[in-house]
């Protein structure tokens, strides 16, 4: 093979390659304009006038069609079906109690992410099936960090008195099904 030729059939090679990598930019861009178009579709199914349902200030989950709502604005306050309100009220209800915990024995700790340190946050472990503490070092997996190990310890032995079941995180079996 001469030099021209294996420069050419480089050529066509190169080509080729370019080829899939527009291919490929193309793919991206669809997927990340389906996930757009997905985020649109959601927000307009909750303005359009469908069934909506949302969790009201007392942790109850309630339905309904009217626009006039103090809520209606903020469409990820909303759901279109009333397995996502439920789960969203227990994840509230479930963060709602973190906070106040550690309002009452944490209040001033407040992570330094820029710092390799372990930080504590409390989690249920479906496998044991109670409140556990988890620790982080260098990411971040909850909402709600703790200063040590025993107060994190303190928060989910607390949690497993008032709930022993988890229905806060997992809710009903039925619910989940």
């Amino acid at each position: 093979m001469t030099i021209e030729e294996k420069v050419k059939k480089m050529n066509e090679m190169l080509a080729e390659v370019n080829n899939l990598a527009k291919e490929i930019n193309e793919e991206i861009n669809k997927e990340q304009t389906d996930d757009a178009d997905m985020l649109s579709i959601y927000i307009n199914d909750i303005k359009g006038g469908l069934t909506q349902y949302w969790v009201n200030s007392d942790g109850e989950v309630q339905s309904g069609v009217d626009d006039y709502r103090p809520h209606s604005f903020n469409p990820y306050c909303n759901y279109n079906n009333d397995t996502y309100a439920e789960k969203a009220a227990r994840m509230k209800k479930f963060t709602d109690m973190l906070l106040a915990f550690k309002w009452c024995y944490d209040r001033d700790y407040v992570p330094d992410w820029s710092v390799d340190d372990v930080r504590h946050c409390v989690s249920y472990d479906s496998f044991y099936g109670q409140y556990d503490i988890s620790c982080c070092v260098n990411w971040s997996c909850s909402m709600v960090y703790f200063s040590s190990e025993g107060v994190a310890q303190k928060c989910a032995d607390w949690l497993n008195q008032i709930d022993p079941e988890g229905v806060l995180v997992l809710g009903t079996r039925a619910m989940d099904k």
